[in-house]
């Protein structure tokens, strides 16, 4: 069995569409988008790596999806896409976006997102250094203190 790997934070900054902005096209840009967004999402689970962004924005795009469905009841695969749609509930819970999915207001929905993207820690430069040894740390408690674990043991002796 394979260990997953789960980027958390999203590598770029990703804006829900607005609910106002719903037409016949965007909607259909937004099915093709879920479409491509979620089959990126099962390549990158059959890899094992998993970008946070991938999830995310199939979350959103299935979103802005979900309560328009009716929309597409003319198309003879719409079976299949309500399916799609609302598995995105239980990947949105295996990644730990439940409260994005669960937003019943965009205004909610964005705010979430906005919290997402600026948790603590996602300002951290890739690398950082131990301030008395000079070896890379990279554990966050660790580049709290300024003192990776090894002279953090050191200087307590």
């Amino acid at each position: 069995m394979s260990q997953e790997v789960v980027y958390l934070l999203p590598s770029k900054i990703i804006q829900p569409p607005k609910p106002w902005q719903l037409s016949d096209q965007f909607l259909a840009d937004q099915r093709q988008l879920f479409e491509s967004y979620h089959r990126e999402l099962q390549r990158q689970e059959s890899t094992g790596v998993v970008q946070a962004t991938a999830v995310i924005e199939t979350i959103l795009t299935a979103w802005t999806l979900r309560s328009k469905m009716y929309h597409f009841n003319r198309d003879p695969e719409v079976s299949e896409l309500i399916v799609k749609v609302s598995n995105v509930k239980d990947i949105a819970k295996k990644y730990g976006y439940s409260g994005l999915w669960n937003a019943k207001m965009y205004g909610t929905m964005s705010s979430r997102l906005l919290k997402l993207q600026t948790k603590e820690g996602a300002n951290f430069p890739v690398k950082q250094h131990c301030g008395r040894c000079g070896r890379a740390i990279w554990n966050p408690v660790s580049v709290k203190r300024g003192v990776g674990p090894v002279c953090y043991h050191k200087r307590g002796q």
